[in-house]
């Protein structure tokens, strides 16, 4: 039975001082520890042997202590892999009921007046004392408050007391105690806290700082890494304890990540005046950094900042490193995952936490996050706050019920309404005798090569094309087959009601052209997808489908029909709609907290390759798909010829753009990806026309340019100031290229003459026949203009409406923590666990070029930390373009946890 070490409050130290001398005499606390981690060292118990540590102090005022501990990052245990901050406790990971009994060193039970404290479970607490087997330090020891209790690591009041009343009893100044959080670089999902003893003076120690609520014992840093600080004496242990529980709990809650770290420290005050009340060590001060999520697997060579890191005790992994590394490099790497929270000048209760934990000022409680709105947008925004409520993302009822319902409903309605037109009917050998017709004259062999290319553009091209997110790639094929498949069978019903309709019976008639039309609407839709890929469930897809299929047909009826405008390859209707709906919706749906879901938003190499395949397929079939539905023979021709020139024209304009956006002329794929098509896209409305070959060479031309600065300027600017979440950049690929392209129409159509035309091609181009016989060319212009309002009109206006249905909490969306994952809706295979982790190097919707300072600083090979500013490199606010973090699993412990909104959170301050 491990031995039993009881203490009281008479058992604090209060005379600590810090001395330049001799250790001063260790208390029964130091004894009992210090001899039990040498017995465990000399039982050889731990993984390497530790000795006199090098260590040197570096040069320059903030006397950051340097210790080199190779063998740390090579014989310790290798860490879990952590995905999210409340991430549950999984017994079959490695956790502290599986070591070695003979690792305990004590178990600690405080004797509170003839009793023990009673802990979460109701039963009394105890806390756990055993040696850390891959040591930091001399007496590097972990305290594990109930190990059966099984708590993940999420600090409680019992261990944070436990931690303060550890100091408070022991007599070396030199003891310290931290506590990292899951995403700060816990190595174990299993609650404990560190002990250790460092001989060194911290600045920490005696460091000024600012009150924020003294009564609390609370404390702003100054002149430090932005954090803050909470200060106790022996009889405020609890009350103290509570308050920073309560602050833990608040960024817990808000999943921010964060560090603790506890040691001797002198009151605080914002100016040490003697040099008596600098060297009092009578207190604990207990410091605490919120701070930006670094989630996988800890690579343990690095230098990862964390407790003792930001606590100024640096402990390196190489020689190089320890040996080169200045006190500003040091200075550089420790603030950039630091979340500084700092009070607005003049209004000092305008800090969160301050309000969190007791202000009597009423004080706006917000997560740290650059995108949240910093004033309300009216009713949209009530409204969506009105909507925000805890996600669930079970769909076993909600999408079997729509899939069987519509289907059903499909089958009802094709048998009611559709049949086979004239050349699909086996009444055809009588038609065509009475035409005078051969078989070969039937629309089918003139149209299926191109409907089999459209029909690879939508299931393949646009499918792959949005598996660039490295753990969406099941949702982005996935899905677009679901809602491709939906999509055209209600396509089909819609179209035939306005354009199929035959009035004789009732009856809506369908051929190969009305296939491929069904395709185009369809197309509408999934353009629309792209803008909210990864932030929507299955059934919210469907219910986008629904009403996108539902508003193209009429749109398109209002722009080719009444207004007579022509648009063969569909800019107008088909991509400049489909981007505004998306782009609506998207506003619509806005997440203030979609960063937390930022390890997941990006690609990887192989996503990239799987997605460039998508855009392979559409660069090859796009002459396919402008053209499918022109006339037979000149119009067909020159549409294909048209297409094929635009988009051999943008390549270079997009590649060309992408090379001078970044400071060393690197190519970013995501340009490539999606710039490359945007000739293709403007070029639709016009590609029937007398435009010319060099025509067509110049739309490719400037929409390869204008895609890729889109990408790279306007893409963040919708974010921050319109709060539209593009995930796939449908404004940069269909919204701009085709709203070009239905300028580009009219201003062709308003410029054709006979003489170029000739009288006959002049009325076949636009079908000026019926009612529009006497239409001029440049009537027609007006008209292609007035389609693009329409398109656009309809877009808006109808994304919008859409919105407001897609926000209502009953549709199983993804919480904001949740998103770009496809382990929500999908059976995931069994050994993705043991795929090993890949770099993440382009966050597929940022601009990430930096400057050559920047560069410099943050470059793998020529900072002196090297290897080590890796994992953090991925928090950088405008990246690199280089190497990022390992690759994050998408198996996690919190299925279908529930997320809840900033909105409906309480401030601290209500639970005191």
């Amino acid at each position: 039975m491990p031995l039993q070490f009881v203490y009281r409050n008479q058992d604090f130290v209060t005379d600590v001082r810090r001395t330049n001398g001799k250790r001063p005499e260790a208390s029964k606390f130091d004894t009992t520890i210090r001899a039990g981690w040498m017995d465990r060292m000399e039982r050889g118990l731990f993984r390497y042997h530790l000795g006199d540590l090098h260590t040197r102090v570096l040069p320059g005022p903030r006397g950051y202590v340097a210790q080199l501990n190779v063998q740390r990052g090579t014989e310790r245990r290798k860490p879990q892999e952590i995905l999210s901050i409340q991430q549950e406790f999984n017994a079959k990971q490695f956790n502290f009921n599986k070591i070695n009994p003979e690792e305990i060193i004590f178990e600690m039970m405080k004797d509170a007046g003839g009793g023990n404290e009673k802990g979460q479970l109701g039963e009394p607490c105890k806390m756990v004392v055993l040696v850390n087997v891959s040591p930091l330090e001399f007496g590097h020891c972990l305290f594990v408050p109930n190990p059966s209790s099984c708590f993940p690591q999420v600090l409680t009041r019992f261990a944070i007391q436990v931690g303060i009343e550890s100091v408070l009893m022991s007599t070396d100044p030199g003891f310290r105690v931290g506590f990292n959080s899951l995403g700060a670089f816990a190595s174990v999902n299993h609650l404990h806290i560190h002990g250790y003893y460092l001989n060194h003076e911290l600045e920490i120690e005696s460091m000024p700082v600012k009150p924020l609520v003294p009564e609390k014992g609370f404390y702003h840093l100054l002149d430090f890494a932005a954090g803050f600080l909470f200060y106790t004496e022996s009889e405020s242990v609890e009350k103290v304890a509570r308050a920073i529980c309560q602050v833990t709990d608040f960024l817990v809650d808000r999943n921010i990540a964060h560090n603790l770290f506890l040691t001797r420290g002198c009151p605080p005050c914002d100016r040490i005046e003697s040099e008596d009340d600098r060297c009092s060590r009578r207190g604990v001060r207990i410091a605490v950094w919120p701070r930006i999520s670094c989630f996988g697997a800890k690579e343990e060579s690095a230098f990862n900042v964390a407790l003792c890191e930001l606590a100024g005790h640096l402990p390196f992994k190489n020689r190089k490193d320890f040996e080169l590394t200045t006190e500003k490099d040091v200075i550089d790497i420790i603030q950039n995952p630091v979340i500084d929270w700092r009070p607005v000048q003049g209004v000092p209760d305008s800090h969160p936490v301050t309000a969190g934990i007791g202000s009597r000022t009423p004080a706006t409680l917000l997560t740290k996050d650059k995108n949240k709105p910093k004033k309300t947008m009216g009713c949209v925004q009530s409204f969506r706050e009105l909507c925000d409520h805890q996600k669930n993302t079970n769909v076993r009822l909600s999408l079997p019920a729509v899939c069987i319902v519509w289907q059903t409903a499909m089958i009802i309605l094709f048998g009611i309404f559709i049949r086979y037109d004239e050349e699909a009917d086996t009444h055809w050998i009588e038609y065509k005798k009475a035409k005078n017709l051969s078989d070969i004259e039937n629309d089918f062999y003139f149209r299926y090569p191109s409907f089999q290319d459209v029909h690879v553009m939508i299931f393949v091209g646009f499918g792959f094309l949005m598996t660039f997110l490295k753990r969406y790639s099941f949702g982005a094929v996935g899905f677009n087959f679901l809602i491709a498949a939906f999509g055209l069978q209600w396509a089909l019903l819609m179209q035939g009601w306005f354009h199929s309709l035959d009035y004789a019976d009732g009856k809506i008639k369908i051929g190969i052209e009305s296939l491929i039309n069904a395709d185009f609407c369809v197309a509408g839709c999934l353009i629309a997808y792209g803008a909210v890929l990864g932030k929507v469930s299955p059934v919210q897809l469907m219910v986008m489908t629904l009403f996108g299929i539902t508003l193209f047909a009429v749109e398109e009826y209002i722009i080719l029909n009444i207004i007579h405008a022509r648009d063969a390859g569909g800019s107008m209707v088909i991509h400049t709609f489909g981007g505004y709906y998306g782009l609506s919706i998207s506003w619509m749906l806005y997440r203030p907290n979609l960063d937390q879901s930022s390890r997941l938003q990006g690609s990887s190499y192989q996503t990239d390759m799987s997605a460039m395949i998508g855009t392979l397929f559409l660069w090859l079939f796009w002459p396919s798909f402008n053209s499918a539905i022109t006339d037979h023979g000149d119009g067909q021709h020159r549409a294909a010829i048209n297409t094929y020139l635009a988009l051999a024209s943008t390549v270079l304009t997009a590649v060309a753009v992408s090379s001078l956006s970044k400071k060393h002329g690197k190519l970013d794929m995501v340009h490539i990806q999606n710039s490359t098509l945007a000739g293709g896209v403007a070029v639709g409305t016009a590609a029937e026309f007398m435009l010319m070959p060099y025509g067509s060479l110049i739309v490719g031309f400037c929409c390869g340019i204008i895609s890729t600065m889109g990408y790279i300027f306007l893409t963040p600017f919708l974010e921050k100031h319109f709060k539209i979440q593009d995930t796939c950049g449908i404004h940069n690929l269909h919204a701009m290229p085709g709203v070009i392209g239905g300028i580009v129409g009219a201003i062709t159509a308003a410029a054709a003459t006979e003489s170029v035309y000739g009288a006959e091609g002049l009325i076949n181009t636009f079908n000026f026949e019926g009612s529009f016989e006497h239409t001029t060319p440049a009537r027609q212009g007006g008209l292609q203009a007035a389609g693009v309002c329409v398109a656009i009109c309809f877009g808006i206006g109808g994304g919008i409406l859409v919105g407001c249905i897609l926000r209502l909490p009953i549709w199983g969306d993804p919480a904001d923590d949740n998103c770009f994952d496809d382990e929500p809706y999908w059976e995931l295979p069994e050994d993705e666990e043991n795929i090993p982790p890949v770099l993440q190097y382009n966050n597929h919707m940022r601009n990430k070029d930096i400057e050559e300072e920047q560069q410099i600083n943050h470059d793998p090979i020529r900072s002196p930390l090297a290897p080590s500013y890796a994992p953090l490199h991925q928090h950088l606010k405008r990246g690199g373009d280089a190497i990022q973090a390992p690759d994050m699993n998408p198996r996690r412990g919190d299925k279908n946890r529930a997320f809840t909104p900033v909105s409906q959170k309480r401030p601290l301050s209500d639970t005191l």
